[in-house]
C-alpha cells in the first residue's frame, strides 16, 4: 500500500496512503493578485508545500467557502477566487504523487464576527441539511469541485452546528459520501476533538464511529482538531496538551470500525498539530471567585484572554528575551485538571516575554507555543498507535520541522507513557 503509486485521476480507494497532510489557510490566498496569481513570496503556505511536497500524502488548501445566496435562504459553495488554485502547487503535487484534496470552509462558529449573522448562518445550514431538495442542491454544488479533474477529494470543515444536530450531520455526510464515491473520489471530515475520560460526555456533533463506518457514511479520513484547547476563555494554557491528545486517541481507537485484512482503520484518523503560538494578555494578579468553582484564581492561576496567534518562529523569538517555563508549572494548577471543570492535561512549553498586554497595559503577555521537541512527541505518539498526522497551518515552519518531525520514514522514539 503506497500513496506514492497513485495518481490524481485514477486510484483504488483502499490503496490510498493518507498519513501525512496539512491545511493551507484561507489567509494564504489574500496576497494573490490578478497580475501575479503565483505571488508565492507572500503566500507562505503554498510556498512551503511546493518546497516540501515530498513529505506529504495529501494537501488540503482552503479553496472553497460558503456564501449566502441572494435571499439568504441557503448557502452557495464558491471558490475563493479562480486564481487561488496555484498551478505551481498542482505541478509540485503531481511530481511528488500528492493528492490535491481541498477543504470546504464551512466554519460558521468562527467565520462570522457578528453574533446575529452567525446565528442566522447556522440556522440556514441546518435548514439546508434538513430540507431534502436544499440538501440535494448543496451536494450538487459540492460535487462541482470535481469539475477540475486534478482534484482527488474534498475535506469538509463544517463547524457551528449544535451537538443535537449529530444525526442530521451524519445523514448529510452519508449522502454526500455516496455521491463522492460514485465519482471515484475521496472525502474526509475535519472534526473537533472528543475526549475519552471518566465522568465526561463524549457527545459531539461529530460521530466518529458512524462517519467512518462503511455501513454509514464511510468517509476516507477524519482530521481531528487536537489544538486550541486553551483559547483564552478564562486562562492561558497549551494548545495541545499531551494527555489531552492521548485521551482523544483513546476515543478514536474505540470508535474505529473493524478493519479489513491488511488495512488498519486507525490510519483513517489524522491528528492535528498547532503550527503557531498563542499570545495571551494575562492579569498579573490572582483573583479567587467563590461564586465560580472553575475560576482560574481558585486554582492559583491568573485570568487571561487570547490576544492573537503568531508563527512559531515569532513566538520563540519573542520568548528568547523572556522567561520560558516548563509545562509542569501550568498543568498541576490547570482548572481542566479538575474533574469538576474539564480534562486532565499535560502539555507544551510557555514563556513570559518582557512586555505589557495589548488590551490592558497593566496586564502581562504570556505566550504558549510548540517546539520541535513537543511536536515530535505528538507525531511519535500518533505513529506508535497507527494514526496519521496533519497540522494547521502550512507556512513559516520551524527549521528542521519536516526532517525532524514530519518525515514519515523517521522512527518514533519520543512518546512518554
Amino acid at each position: 500500500m503506497s500513496g506514492r503509486e497513485t495518481t490524481q485521476d485514477a486510484f483504488q480507494r483502499d490503496e490510498i496512503a493518507h498519513l501525512r497532510c496539512g491545511w493551507i489557510a484561507p489567509e494564504d490566498l489574500d496576497n494573490a493578485t490578478p497580475e501575479d496569481p503565483e505571488n508565492l513570496q507572500h503566500r507562505p503556505g503554498t510556498q512551503s508545500f511546493i518546497a516540501n511536497a515530498r513529505f506529504f500524502h495529501a494537501i488540503h488548501p482552503f479553496w472553497y467557502f460558503f456564501k449566502f445566496n441572494a435571499n439568504q435562504s441557503h448557502f452557495d459553495v464558491v471558490p475563493f477566487d479562480v486564481r487561488d488554485k496555484s498551478e505551481k502547487l498542482f505541478q509540485a503535487a503531481k511530481g511528488a504523487s500528492v493528492l490535491v484534496w481541498p477543504t470546504i470552509d464551512g466554519d460558521l462558529g468562527g467565520g462570522f464576527s457578528d453574533p446575529e449573522q452567525r446565528q442566522r448562518a447556522v440556522a440556514t445550514l441546518r435548514d439546508t441539511l434538513q430540507d431534502q431538495k436544499r440538501r440535494s442542491d448543496h451536494i450538487s454544488q459540492l460535487l462541482k469541485v470535481f469539475d477540475d479533474q486534478r482534484i482527488a477529494g474534498i475535506d469538509l470543515d463544517y463547524e457551528g452546528l449544535d451537538d443535537g444536530d449529530r444525526s442530521l450531520f451524519t445523514s448529510f455526510v452519508t449522502d454526500l459520501a455516496n455521491a463522492v464515491r460514485a465519482r471515484n473520489k475521496l472525502i474526509s471530515v475535519t472534526v473537533k476533538a472528543v475526549v475519552n475520560l471518566p465522568n465526561l460526555s463524549n457527545t459531539s456533533l461529530y460521530d466518529y464511529k458512524s462517519l467512518l463506518d462503511p455501513n454509514s457514511a464511510g468517509v476516507d479520513a477524519l482530521h481531528v482538531m487536537t489544538y486550541d484547547l486553551h483559547t483564552g476563555a478564562g486562562h492561558a494554557g497549551p494548545a495541545c496538551p499531551l494527555w489531552f491528545l492521548k485521551s482523544v486517541m483513546d476515543h478514536a481507537a474505540e470508535a474505529a470500525p473493524q478493519a479489513p485484512p491488511g488495512r488498519p482503520h486507525l490510519e483513517r484518523f489524522l491528528f492535528g498539530m498547532a503550527n503557531y503560538g498563542t499570545i495571551f494578555d494575562t492579569d498579573p494578579h490572582i483573583v479567587t471567585d467563590p461564586s465560580d468553582p472553575c475560576a482560574p484564581g481558585n486554582f492559583g492561576l491568573p485570568s487571561s484572554k487570547k490576544e492573537s496567534q503568531v508563527t512559531l518562529t515569532e513566538a520563540m523569538s519573542r520568548c528568547a528575551a523572556g522567561t520560558i517555563s516548563d509545562v509542569d508549572s501550568h498543568d498541576p494548577k490547570c482548572p481542566f485538571h479538575s474533574s469538576l471543570c474539564g480534562w486532565s492535561l499535560q502539555g507544551d512549553a510557555g514563556c513570559q516575554p518582557n512586555g505589557k498586554g495589548a488590551s490592558d497595559p497593566n496586564w502581562l503577555i504570556l505566550i504558549y507555543f510548540e517546539s520541535i521537541g513537543s511536536l515530535r512527541q505528538r507525531v511519535d505518539c500518533a505513529v506508535k498507535r497507527g494514526f496519521g498526522v496533519t497540522y494547521w497551518y502550512l507556512g513559516n515552519e520551524l527549521p528542521k520541522f519536516f526532517t525532524d518531525v514530519f518525515d514519515i520514514t523517521r522512527q518514533p522514539t519520543d512518546c512518554p507513557p
